[in-house]
């Protein structure tokens, strides 16, 4: 009998444990409402063991007080690349953003422009006001190469 007790509460915690990581992923990835509340205080939802805060734009994860994780939910911009660089590539080293390891460049004077609704912006000033970033670049079709400081 204690054996099928011990199962039972092992059964349990496991359960509770796979729910919360259930909701955690819901709220922080889907941006879902969390499904176990039981208490709204303002821009707050509480739980038995975690509360989620929501303050503006920005949602943050808390079990037993301690801080799990924050997202930002304003949509990032849709962009486009636009290639103008015509058929033939003028072979030189051009680099096009610098960070605080790298140096980017390509192996040919590339002109790629950011088209953000009817706005184009050369890829340089995109990096450098935050419209995308390195990785979002790493994640296109753009060939570029990258040398340390």
């Amino acid at each position: 009998m204690k054996s099928l007790l011990k199962i039972i509460i092992k059964i349990l915690v496991i359960a509770l444990i796979l729910s919360l990581v259930i909701d955690y992923c819901l709220v922080m990835m889907r941006n879902t409402e969390p499904l176990f509340t039981y208490k709204e205080e303002g821009n707050t939802k509480y739980s038995l063991i975690y509360k989620i805060n929501y303050d503006n734009d920005i949602v943050t994860f808390y079990l037993f007080n301690i801080k799990l994780g924050e997202k930002d939910l304003k949509a990032p911009p849709e962009w486009e690349i636009v290639d103008h660089t015509g058929k033939e590539c003028n072979p030189v080293k051009t680099y096009f953003f610098t960070d605080d390891a790298y140096n980017y460049y390509f192996d040919c004077e590339q002109k790629y422009y950011i088209k953000v609704g009817d706005v184009e912006y050369t890829l340089k000033n995109a990096l450098e006001n935050n419209i995308l970033t390195i990785s979002d670049l790493e994640e296109t079709y753009i060939k570029f190469n990258k040398e340390a400081k």
